[in-house]
């Protein structure tokens, strides 16, 4: 009985140390350095992305010089909610508001006060974009992002195509 229980014990050693071999070879070549001036990086998204970016350049913003967002809302709206993310963040309504725009600063705030998040006096600049005709991330969604970034930057640029959804015209 316990021959073959060896047997096959073996068997899959021999298998794993023949994928550990294979794995080796085809391991990617490391890619090469491209000279990038981390100083002068920002970050952008669209949607998702560009909350993604929102949170990136709020978060790191002694990392970033700035952001540019389209069809994206504040730094922390969802407030760890999936349900607030598509709901409050992406189409509000009467039953579904934004998040108030006192309490997102707070709680940036103390984020930042608490070494959480870089401090906000990192931030430099913001570039804003929306379509009138937006349907997934309201227009509304976007006009609270440049509200909420007047609080830390000179007021951004918000671009609103009267002719476009999420996309450039």
């Amino acid at each position: 009985m316990q021959a073959p229980i060896l047997s096959a014990l073996s068997r899959v050693l021999q298998v794993t140390a023949a994928l550990a071999c294979v794995l080796q070879q085809v391991a990617a070549e490391p890619l090469p350095r491209l000279g990038a001036d981390l100083s002068r990086t920002s970050v952008s998204g669209i949607s998702s992305g560009g909350y993604m970016a929102v949170q990136f350049h709020i978060a790191h913003s002694a990392t970033v010089i700035g952001a540019g967002v389209l069809a994206a809302g504040p730094y922390y709206c969802a407030q760890g909610s999936a349900w607030t993310a598509i709901y409050n963040c992406m189409k509000p309504g009467m039953w579904t508001p934004l998040p108030a725009l006192v309490l997102l600063e707070t709680d940036t705030s103390v984020l930042a006060r608490s070494g959480q998040i870089d401090a906000t006096d990192n931030l430099k600049r913001a570039w804003l974009f929306t379509g009138k005709r937006e349907e997934t991330v309201r227009p509304i969604v976007v006009e609270a992002l440049k509200r909420y970034y007047e609080c830390y930057v000179p007021p951004p640029p918000l671009r609103t195509s009267t002719g476009s959804t999420r996309g450039m015209p």
